[in-house]
């Protein structure tokens, strides 16, 4: 319930074309919680990236079947760039970025979604700290991470977030998941891969990624 109603304070308090806006949160009358929120339409981003890729060649970029081109996927990640400055001056953390997050609509909307574990590091981080995103567990102090508890998509993680130091996970995170998900773009396919989760885990502790072949 906490994470709940943590994701619902964040996103009323985010204020940004980017971000879907979260219109209420209440209580039915049997005590469980709820929210209301902006209704949007669009396809994961990932969607736009690897139909760009599908339809590309070694030689040459071009467009995906919907008409999506490589322009449009790096006009996209920009909107998405600038979203996660804006919630980090507000002090707050997405902690799960990735292309099924970003949801792109028809006429150019880019929504990010999912912050149901947002890391909310309060107004010692913001850069305005009479605008800083707060929650009951951020004001609480009860919501930092365990040490050692990965939460996330493993692919997207930043070294440290892999390793479970969750004391250390800050901004720096969050921006080496824009750079994984600028690697997909470029490549079509996520930093490090494996057969398992933990194989995954333990490339992105340990190796680096390139993109060359």
């Amino acid at each position: 319930v906490a994470r709940f109603v943590e994701e619902a304070q964040v996103g009323a308090q985010l204020q940004h074309p980017n971000i879907i806006p979260v219109y209420e949160l209440g209580r039915l009358p049997d005590g469980r919680h709820y929210f209301t929120m902006k209704q949007i339409h669009g396809i994961p981003f990932t969607v736009q990236v690897l139909g760009v890729h599908e339809a590309s060649d070694p030689e040459r970029w071009r467009p995906a079947p919907d008409g999506t081109s490589f322009r449009q996927l790096i006009q996209t990640f920009h909107k998405i760039c600038i979203t996660r400055a804006y919630a980090h001056s507000k002090g707050v953390i997405h902690r799960d970025l990735k292309p099924e997050n970003i949801m792109v609509g028809r006429f150019g909307e880019v929504l990010i979604v999912d912050w149901g574990i947002a890391k909310v590091l309060g107004r010692d981080a913001a850069e305005d700290w009479e605008y800083a995103v707060e929650t009951d567990r951020s004001v609480g102090n009860i919501m930092a991470t365990q040490e050692g508890n990965v939460a996330g998509t493993p692919c997207f993680m930043s070294p440290k977030k892999a390793s479970g130091q969750a004391h250390a996970i800050g901004f720096g995170s969050d921006i080496y998941t824009l750079g994984a998900i600028l690697y997909e773009l470029l490549s079509g396919h996520p930093p490090f891969r494996g057969s398992t989760v933990a194989e995954v885990i333990e490339k992105v502790k340990h190796n680096t990624p390139s993109l060359r072949r």
